[in-house]
């Protein structure tokens, strides 16, 4: 039964190695035949060749998935699945070729029992076995989180009697479910004191909420054997922490039900460590990821994918007749060399983010001949560039309702809704636009891109096997599905590194150290952006991503085409967030103070991204800078300290206009960036240090971007008539901190 459960365990890396299979929104039903014969039992053949493997052997689900293609031959559905097909070819071989390795083999302390189902595990250390356990803080941290009840029992060879070096065992780390705030415990055993005949010790159990301490409990009880060996554990169900010394009750505690975390002590001469209870089983799944993915890259090299995947699999998908070849219409080419010579006046002046002077001269372009709709279009893509999202929305419907086959236009409507966080409504706009133009790659390239941005990978997938299955492909497409790959899997190391946390999944191929270190960094920042911007709620399914690379060449790589998408990071770039993939990529730096700031830099993007649709880039970046050097004292993350190198920049260059920076979108910010940077961080610095006004403000400026209409929100918070006030007091500030 053991074995069997072991494979089960691997096979949860096989299965999550590929995108999940049941069709979603988007994909078609069966292409000819019977229902036996369509994707859906494709679909089903392959989910049940896959618990073959996980129940079974490697080499009977091997044998019954080739059964299940030959029963599929020729069919679009299934090329249109070609890489998700042979990569599980692959995995199911390595199978056949590569004993799974063992549970037991892969710790190092000693495993009584382990139950991948329920989580529940019985494993004992010592000292010359904690290859499992990290040292940091004056603590030793055991890796898995504990999700259920559970047992810490340690044992030592005698029992300290100096203040200090008495037992000590702490657990917790989960956000409480109602204030987010981070829960702790710590049990602290006291040194022995003499009472006459007796020996005492006290015991106190001290809980930290959000950072602030308080004693719950302090019992003093009798203990007979002072430098003799000794036993102290911390008991846990649901609802009651329980410390025992000896065989004795010392003190207990209440917490809440759903109040877990992970478990960290202290204790002179342990010699024995004993947990019994209910982890996660991220920690034992991610040690059997690690042995496989480094045995599956080894027998990549020399696999012959010839043996196993059928020839037809990679023939041209034949064109699908039910979807018609229908062309949209081309408003542009449909101009005149006049009307053309008004359009492009127009169209330039919104490239060089000459806003005002592009919609002052669309009424000319419309006396010039150019057509109503066109100049709707224009107006969308002026309103659009600006990120006045409301108002582009408004003259694309318009767009759409003079020319329904502008195919420009549905799209732009689709990205737009996408971006206000109504992404349904995307989602329907997109499909619609794929089923009436099947063979424009371009509708299913920028719906899948939408749909990776809104964070729906799932329907990004769907829709690019759409496309596949109608015989569409192009070079965005096959970026995408690239994309999909890096979303599940993330680099293609041998050897990683990983550290789990409440809200963060930290992976690294430096060590284990960096890991740790950006996790707890991480954690302590997402309190104060919590604070500050809104409660996220924790999701285990959709915990924050982050990459840590060893190496630059291995960053930029990584990020391959996706430039395309999410543009091309400079070779200057310690790191970023990529909206894209959800994910938080950074390199190591010669100085690990940089790496760490970079990387509180870009997870305060990737956090800001779970809040907001669309903010302003200068108050995404401004805020960003603005909490790249925050400090941690007693567990507690502070912020808003003057960076000192953009007060420098700034004396010395000078500000930009501040209505044209207020407006200023993307590619104008990040031209001059170092001093788009740090005018976008001495205005939000400026907002929440000066003034009771400015400050209300800046709460009323976060609070209307979650509703995701950032121009109108800016607008009205900082109208016309205040910028020059705004301006002013922005230059007595910078020459205020000058002089600091």
């Amino acid at each position: 039964m053991l074995r069997r459960l072991l494979l089960a365990s691997l096979c949860l890396l096989l299965a999550s190695a590929v995108l999940p299979m049941r069709p979603s929104v988007g994909d078609e039903g069966a292409q000819g035949g019977g229902a036996l014969a369509g994707p859906h039992a494709l679909d089903d053949g392959m989910t049940l060749a896959r618990e073959e493997l996980r129940t079974g052997s490697a080499k009977k689900a091997l044998a019954a998935f080739k059964t299940l293609l030959a029963g599929h031959k020729d069919k679009d559905y299934a090329k249109a699945r070609r890489q998700e097909i042979e990569e599980l070819l692959l995995h199911l071989a390595c199978g056949v070729e590569h004993k799974r390795p063992r549970v037991k083999d892969l710790l190092s302390g000693k495993l009584q029992s382990w139950s991948p189902e329920k989580g529940r595990i019985k494993i004992t250390y010592t000292p010359s076995s904690i290859k499992d356990l990290d040292k940091h803080g004056g603590l030793v941290h055991l890796p898995a989180r504990m999700s259920g009840p559970f047992t810490l029992e340690i044992q030592g060879s005698s029992y300290p009697r100096l203040e200090g070096k008495a037992p000590v065992i702490q657990f917790g780390g989960d956000q409480h479910p109602e204030t987010g705030r981070v829960q702790n415990w710590r049990v602290e055993f006291g040194a022995p004191v003499p009472k006459g005949r007796t020996t005492k010790v006290t015991t106190e159990i001290i809980h930290s909420d959000g950072g602030k301490e308080s004693t719950l409990v302090t019992k003093t009880g009798t203990f007979s054997k002072p430098d003799k060996p000794y036993k102290v554990s911390l008991k846990s169900t649901k609802t009651k922490l329980t410390a025992v010394l000896g065989s004795r009750t010392a003190a207990y505690v209440k917490k809440g039900s759903d109040e877990w975390g992970y478990l960290a002590f202290r204790a002179d001469g342990w010699t024995q460590i004993k947990l019994s209870g209910t982890i996660e089983t991220h920690w034992i799944e991610s040690r059997l990821a690690e042995v496989f993915r480094g045995t599956l890259l080894e027998f990549e090299k020399g696999y012959d994918a010839s043996e196993h995947v059928p020839e037809w699999l990679g023939d041209p998908l034949d064109r699908d007749e039910s979807k018609p070849d229908r062309k949209p219409v081309d408003l542009v080419a449909a101009l005149s060399p006049k009307e053309y010579d008004a359009y492009l006046e127009v169209d330039n002046d919104i490239r060089m983010e000459e806003w005002d002077r592009a919609l002052a001269g669309i009424p000319k372009a419309a006396q010039a001949g150019v057509s109503e709709a066109t100049c709707e279009w224009l107006r969308a893509q002026a309103y659009e560039s600006q990120n006045q999202l409301d108002a582009a929305l408004e003259h694309l419907t318009k767009v759409v309702a003079l020319e329904p086959e502008f195919l420009d236009a549905v799209l732009m409507r689709g990205s737009i809704l996408r971006k206000l966080g109504r992404y349904d409504e995307a989602l329907a706009t997109f499909q619609r636009a794929t089923g009436v133009y099947a063979q424009i790659p371009s509708a299913y390239a920028e719906a899948a891109s939408a749909m990776l941005y809104a964070g729906r990978p799932e329907d990004a997938a769907a829709l690019t096997r759409a496309a596949a299955r109608n015989g569409v492909y192009s070079p965005q497409l096959l970026t995408l599905r690239d994309a999909l790959q890096k979303v599940v899997n993330g680099p293609k190391w041998t050897k990683r590194f990983e550290q789990k946390s409440q809200n963060y999944h930290v992976i690294s191929n430096i060590d284990r150290v960096i890991c740790r270190e950006a996790s707890k960094l991480l954690e302590e920042s997402f309190e104060a952006f919590r604070q500050k911007l809104g409660f996220v709620e924790r999701d285990k399914t959709r915990l924050f991503k982050v990459y840590l690379f060893k190496t630059q060449e291995g960053f930029m790589g990584y990020m391959g085409q996706l430039s395309e998408f999410m543009g091309k990071p400079t070779d200057k770039a310690a790191g970023l967030y990529t909206p894209l993939l959800k994910q938080l990529l950074i390199w190591e730096q010669p100085r690990r103070s940089d790496m760490l700031e970079t990387i509180r830099h870009e997870g305060f993007h990737q956090y800001l991204d779970r809040v907001m649709a669309s903010p302003p880039v200068w108050f995404n970046e401004g805020m960003a800078v603005y909490h790249e050097n925050g400090k941690s004292v007693d567990g507690k993350m502070t912020f808003g300290h003057i960076q000192r190198s953009y007060v420098r920049l700034l004396s010395n260059r000078g500000l930009m206009p501040i209505k044209k920076f207020l407006t200023s979108g993307p590619g104008l910010f990040y031209e001059d960036g170092h001093r788009s940077y740090g005018q976008g961080w001495l205005l939000v610095h400026m907002m929440q240090h000066t003034t009771p006004e400015y400050r209300k403000r800046f709460q009323d400026l976060m609070d209307g971007l979650k509703g995701g209409n950032s121009f109108a929100t800016v607008k009205r918070v900082l109208p016309d008539s205040l910028l020059p006030q705004l301006e002013k007091d922005m230059r007595l500030y910078l020459e205020k901190l000058e002089k600091q």
